[in-house]
């Protein structure tokens, strides 16, 4: 049976607040995607990887079309596939993040039931969506739902 939310834990110590130039508030937005998915499966075996600072290299996503997201999730045999990514505000319109997201939907279309979970602060929302939005028409993955938390 694949692990109940087990892989990787929350707790951080202070030290790792600022890990490979990876901010606080990135780190809290990737936690918010965990707590989402625990929240809207939580009676699911999912195999949930995810990218913070205390995790092992091999618990962490997989590479995903060149790009490694910060939350992966599915079930075995996959019937259900989730990629979260979080992006700060500054970094939500680079280049770089929509390159990300075209993958992730790319990839999201040919996966069963799929769910791309971008998190973002709360003012970034409308940004969020319109890039997104723009993503997935040029990834040709409208069926891809997406969920945004903040």
């Amino acid at each position: 049976m694949p692990p109940n939310f087990s892989r990787n834990s929350l707790k951080r110590s202070q030290r790792t607040s600022d890990y490979m130039g990876e901010s606080q508030v990135h780190i809290q937005l990737v936690q918010r995607i965990v707590g989402h998915v625990r929240s809207e499966f939580p009676n699911s075996c999912l195999c949930v990887l995810w990218d913070l600072p205390e995790s092992i290299r091999n618990e962490k996503p997989p590479a995903i079309n060149g790009h490694q997201p910060d939350v992966f999730a599915e079930d075995t045999p996959p019937t259900f596939t989730l990629i979260g990514e979080a992006k700060t505000a500054a970094d939500l319109e680079t280049e770089h993040s929509k390159l990300q997201f075209r993958a992730y939907l790319s990839y999201l279309k040919l996966r069963p039931r799929p769910l791309l979970v971008i998190a973002t602060p709360w003012y970034a929302k409308n940004s969020a969506r319109t890039i997104v939005s723009a993503a997935k028409r040029e990834a040709e993955a409208e069926q891809v739902e997406v969920a945004f938390v903040h």
